[in-house]
């Protein structure tokens, strides 16, 4: 069966190198390297490119050792292809004879394999003739004894490259290496070759989050074709890979990505033997597991430490693990610990825990154990241990000894405790509030909503105590703000809750009534009965959160939560604000790629129509308007229904879109009836945005009455709100209608100040327009625009200066392309090399290393390594400003 054929990257190395052997004398080549690793591929494109080139090309694949042991048959198989064009009659009887003594046991002795060795030799010539000829040989390893049929290919004036899978040891490695006249070891493909087979994998564009999300999952294995293009596959299939908006994403990025499960590794696992097993299963319990620990679990599995011990050499020595200086065990990347903890299953792991830990807690205390082993035992085992005293007591106290230094481990001590802890006990509200405050602090919310869930199941009695209520109650409402999941709340009714401050606010926050100011109050905090831990969020602060939602924080609930609740408040890493979070982040810094892929990532994560939702949507609109991408902003606010609390923002981004689209009438009018609506009940959200943009329509069109009446409006919200973003508003607004120069530049610095990036610069665009020196002000704005990667800004920040007399930026991209030194340090970056790493590869100091990235930085427009990679990688790595 033919192999299927796809194009090849980040070879050229070892294309040059072998097409000159071509040229050169007979030699045997030897492509060495892991399964996966390319080495078909890499043959499969010898024998298109050299087949086109008056080559001669015989390709054979060895396969099954036993029944053809010198591959021989094989051999003769793929000769015969060649039979009609060779054209000579001896080769029918040549290969009768190969035929005959390369069948198994025919060749067993010296003097029948020297036979066998002279009929190949005389095979070849015959097929080789006056051609160049070349015979390609995949899987090697796979016969016990391939360096017969290699020599002779090589005698009779052939070219021989051998593929070898070197997964494992054979006894024909020593020989084949032996008789190579060039070995060559096939590492992982470079950072970028990896992305572009990522792309052909894709069959279109990739969203930015994807490669970091494999790079993290596979390590090492991440430059291995085989390996990623499985796993692509797999997670297809499995529903992980989903197109938002012609963008191919993973879902659940923040889920476990697991290696396939007929991938090497994980058939290797299956057949360990039990002893192995079971210490991998361990390991996925308990990652960082010492080989100190060992005897502790062999004693209490009643098993053999030596086989134990001998069960570590195994999984070290088949790849599965790797061991540190410190004897500390490690998976060989975290894939492959996904993949063998879904082999051996939740329960199963949960079992064996119950098991090591029901003999440690039963150990006599003076024989000794580590608490924190016997800890971590007990919480992997859940409820597959029943209720015990002295369980709860074995988990309490590890745990807060550790809530500060090590909190998510002790959240799941503390979450195992519950579970052991009666009913009467009066440490139940303690811990309730120690959890809750742990996981605030971590931003774990989905596992604050699975605690929610722990702590108010009424299975056998277990209900929370009257003075827990309130403190859930809170947390309830925290769980599902940030997880986008409202479901649950209304049961807070059941059990007098359901006026409690958070609840009320979380129901707000779902309707999107938090914006339009509608609904009820805050009110007071609910009276707390035994419970003197304090309360996680106040009525005063969820009052404070409200006024700052629909303010300068764009709806951004993290950024509100980050300055009401302090530093008991920890940046959240999933759900939908979470990804929000990002995307504002990312729109004000000018990284809009982040941002939209941020917006994505919001799309596949909670239910659909929350108010970050729709928000990321008006972003993602604007975003793709200013880029040019017209279709996809359409498309994004086609999601945004008409009405509702975003009416401001949703006219702000029709109106951008109008602009672009060189309809500056239709923006205005547009944007005007949005304005109005926002006022007659719809949020103020965005309400500034909009009349600012509105404004600067008005005066570049020379509409003085429209002007004089949206610096009016721009005046009463001002007044009435007196936020930060207003007066930033209404400052520009009297430069744009005024020509206040004055005004103008400390609208722009607030701008500046806030690190706007976008704001910044239409602020500049601004001050360009009434200062007698615009040059500096217009070149920024230009270098800005070219960071949003916004083709209509940048033409239009060029037009205001063929106005002023500006000259553009020179395009240093064309008249100075980066040198040699400068392309080859991008490369190194993507590659994650240190400064150090670099000095040593391109043969210069540290300190020039230095230098040539703050040049590259201020060329580019790029503010980290980090940003240089990925631009490199995305194709976007020009001069800053420069047209792309």
């Amino acid at each position: 069966m033919a192999r299927a054929r796809t194009a090849i990257f980040g070879r050229d190395a070892e294309l040059a190198e072998l097409d000159d052997a071509l040229r050169g004398r007979p030699r045997l080549v030897v492509l060495r390297g892991p399964a996966g690793i390319g080495r078909s591929a890499l043959l499969d494109t010898l024998e298109r490119t050299w087949g086109h080139a008056d080559v001669q090309v015989v390709t054979v694949r060895f396969a099954d050792g036993a029944a053809d042991p010198f591959g021989a048959l094989a051999t003769v198989a793929a000769v015969r292809e060649h039979y009609e064009r060779v054209g000579v009659s001896r080769l029918a009887d040549s290969i009768a004879t190969v035929s005959r003594l390369g069948a198994p046991g025919a060749a067993s002795g010296a003097g029948p394999a020297a036979t066998l060795l002279v009929e190949l030799v005389a095979m070849f010539a015959l097929v080789r003739g006056h051609r160049r000829t070349v015979l390609l040989v995949d899987d090697v390893q796979a016969v016990p004894r391939p360096a017969l049929v290699l020599a002779a290919a090589r005698r009779a004036g052939c070219l021989v490259v051998a593929g070898y899978r070197q997964d494992e040891s054979t006894d024909s490695a020593d020989h084949v290496f032996a008789a190579a006249d060039r070995i060559i070891d096939l590492a992982g493909l470079p950072e970028a070759a990896t992305a572009q087979l990522l792309g052909q994998a894709a069959c279109g564009p990739v969203d930015e989050a994807l490669a970091p999300a494999l790079r993290a999952a596979l390590g090492p294995l991440y430059g291995n074709p085989g390996t990623l293009l499985s796993m692509m596959d797999d997670l297809r299939t499995g529903g992980r890979l989903v197109a938002v908006h012609e963008q191919l994403c993973l879902r659940d990025r923040h889920e476990p990505v697991a290696l396939p499960a007929d991938h090497r590794l994980v058939r290797r696992y299956r057949a360990l033997d039990p002893a192995a097993r079971a210490v991998l299963a361990l390991l996925a319990g308990q990652p960082g597991l010492g080989v100190d620990d060992l005897p502790a679990f062999a004693e209490a599995l009643d098993a053999n430490l030596d086989g134990y011990g001998r069960a570590v050499d195994e999984l070290v020595e088949s790849g599965l693990l790797t061991a540190d200086a410190r004897g500390v065990l490690h998976w060989y990347c975290p894939a492959l610990a996904a993949a063998v903890t879904a082999e051996i299953g939740v329960p199963g792991l949960a079992r064996l825990a119950a098991t090591v830990a029901d003999r440690l807690v039963r150990k006599d205390p003076a024989a000794g154990h580590d608490p924190l082993l016997l800890a971590d035992q007990l919480a992997l085992a859940g409820t597959a241990l029943s209720p015990t005293p002295a369980a709860a007591t074995a988990l309490i106290g590890p745990a807060d000894r550790l809530a500060r230094t090590e909190s998510g481990r002790a959240v799941r001590w503390y979450r195992a405790a519950l579970w052991h802890l009666e009913p009467p006990r009066v440490d139940r509200p303690r811990l309730i509030a120690a959890v809750f405050r742990l996981l605030l602090n971590t931003g774990d919310h989905r596992q604050l909503a699975a605690v929610i869930g722990q702590v108010t199941d009424y299975v056998d009695g277990r209900y929370p105590r009257p003075g827990e209520w309130a403190e859930i109650a809170t947390g309830a409402a925290l769980a599902a703000l940030h997880t986008g999941a409202p479901l649950g709340l209304a049961g807070f009714d059941a059990v007098g809750q359901g006026d409690h401050p958070a609840i009320g606010f979380a129901h707000r926050w779902f309707t999107g009534a938090v914006f339009t100011g509608s609904g009820q109050p805050a009110g007071p905090v609910i009276p707390r009965q035994a419970d003197t831990s304090g309360a996680l969020l106040t009525a005063a602060q969820l009052d404070r959160a409200t006024e700052l939602l629909a303010g300068d924080a764009l709806g951004d609930l993290v950024a509100v939560f980050q300055q009401v609740l302090g530093p008991g408040y920890g940046t959240p890493i999933e759900g939908p604000p979470a990804a929000y979070h990002r995307v504002r982040l990312g729109f004000a810094d000018g990284d809009w790629t982040g941002a939209l892929s941020a917006v994505r990532e919001l799309e596949l994560s909670g239910l659909p129509n929350t108010p970050v939702h729709h928000l990321g949507r008006l972003l993602a609109a604007e975003m793709c308007a200013y880029r040019g991408e017209a279709r996809r902003a359409a498309g994004w606010l086609a999601q945004v229904p008409e009405g509702g609390p975003f009416e401001a923002l949703r006219g702000w981004v029709r109106a951008g879109s109008l602009l672009v689209g060189a309809d500056p009438a239709a923006a205005l009018a547009t944007g005007w009836q949005h304005y109005q609506r926002s006022t007659q009940g719809g949020a103020p959200l965005g309400r500034e945005r909009l009349l600012l943009r509105l404004t600067a329509i008005a005066a570049r069109t020379d509409q003085p009455d429209w002007a004089q009446l949206l610096l009016a409006e721009a005046a009463q919200e001002h007044e009435r709100t007196g936020s930060p973003a207003n007066a930033e508003t209404h400052l520009l607004a009297r430069g744009l209608v005024l020509a206040d120069g004055e005004a103008a530049r400390a609208g722009a610095e607030l701008a500046r100040q806030r690190g706007h990036q976008p704001d910044l610069a239409f602020a500049c665009l601004v001050v360009g327009r009434l200062a007698d020196q615009p040059q500096d002000w217009l070149h920024e704005a230009y270098q800005i625009a070219g960071r949003l990667g916004s083709s209509w800004l940048r033409a239009y920040v060029k037009n205001r200066m063929r106005d002023h007399g500006v000259a553009v930026p020179r395009n240093r991209s064309v008249r100075e392309p980066f040198s040699g030194t400068e392309l080859r340090i991008i490369e190194l970056i993507r590659d994650g090399r240190t400064n150090r790493q670099i000095a040593a590869d391109v043969r210069i100091s540290e300190k020039t290393v230095e230098n040539h990235l703050t040049r590259l930085f201020a060329r580019t427009g790029c503010r980290s390594r980090v940003e240089l990679a990925a631009a490199s990688l995305a194709g976007r790595l020009l001069v800053a400003g420069e047209p792309r």
